[in-house]
């Protein structure tokens, strides 16, 4: 019975420093960088003006604005019946935007991509429950696929994450902690 009270009691030590360990990652880099990043994440750069944020929280505004518009694709494409080129395009836009919430860690808006995107889910889901495929639905999935199969690729091949801690000149730990180079 000791035995078993033991063995219960170092699982939960080692359970709960693993997972201390993973949810409290720390950025080591300069402040220039660490600015870079946000300026990144915040979209400034983004050729969309509808991704550029500012000011507090705009890590998760703008992530929230890219997945919703994602997301709407991912409805139009369960609407009109590609339920498995969805599935797959979904795996590719949160493979895409992973790095987001490795970098957030070194700005104040720390992210949690699966909760944005379950957020932005539900209201896109709501704002297209009567929606119907119709032809508009039709036209924009085949302009948009060779986007989407481009998605589902970077995603699949997993290289978008480790191109960008590449430029930046950083790498990531296994506790997630973000390194200077």
């Amino acid at each position: 019975m000791y035995r078993i009270l033991f063995v219960s009691i170092v699982s939960a030590c080692i359970l709960a420093c693993t997972s201390s360990a993973q949810a409290n990652p720390t950025c080591l880099i300069g402040n220039e960088k660490k600015a870079f990043i946000k300026a990144i994440l915040c979209g400034q750069n983004a050729p969309e003006a509808a991704y550029r944020f500012s000011g507090p929280d705009c890590v998760r505004k703008s992530l929230a604005r890219r997945l919703e518009d994602s997301i709407v694709h991912v409805e139009v494409l369960l609407k009109c019946g590609h339920a498995m080129f969805a599935e797959r395009y979904k795996k590719g836009v949160l493979e895409s935007v992973k790095f987001m919430q490795t970098l957030s860690v070194c700005t104040n808006d720390r992210l949690n991509v699966s909760k944005v995107y379950a957020d932005r889910e539900k209201y896109v889901r709501l704002r297209l429950k009567n929606s119907i495929c119709n032809k508009q639905m039709r036209a924009l999935i085949k302009q948009r696929k060779p986007y989407f199969e481009s998605l589902i690729n970077i995603g699949a091949k997993n290289s978008l994450t480790e191109k960008i801690f590449n430029k930046l000149e950083i790498s990531v730990d296994q506790d997630g902690n973000v390194i200077e180079k």
